[in-house]
């Protein structure tokens, strides 16, 4: 294998590992907006503490790579992240921690 090939198998499973971080992070932010307002997303039911209103975009730069989110709003409450970009490590280490338990 030359040197071009090894770096675009590099290069195409860390895009691959930053779609699964993307989605894991994702459906986790929708889970967390599940559970307060108690309905899933177009879910009816007779009573619910809480409406969802949208989505925001959310950029998060991990070791991964940038990741593009959508993060949840809910009416009358405050949001989950406040600025445009946020940057992490902690999550970094959780998720690398993650890894090690499978």
């Amino acid at each position: 294998m030359t040197r071009n090939h090894r770096t675009a198998d590099v290069e195409s499973v860390q895009e691959v590992l930053r779609e699964i971080v993307e989605r894991v992070l994702q459906e986790i932010l929708e889970a967390q907006m599940t559970q307060p307002i108690g309905a899933a997303p177009c879910e009816r039911t007779e009573w619910r503490p809480g409406q969802r209103n949208g989505h925001k975009p959310r950029m998060l730069r991990t070791r991964v790579g940038t990741l593009d989110l959508l993060v949840p709003k809910e009416r009358k409450r405050a949001d989950l992240f406040l600025e445009e970009t946020t940057e992490t490590s902690g999550l970094d280490q959780r998720a690398s921690c993650l890894g090690r338990l499978a």
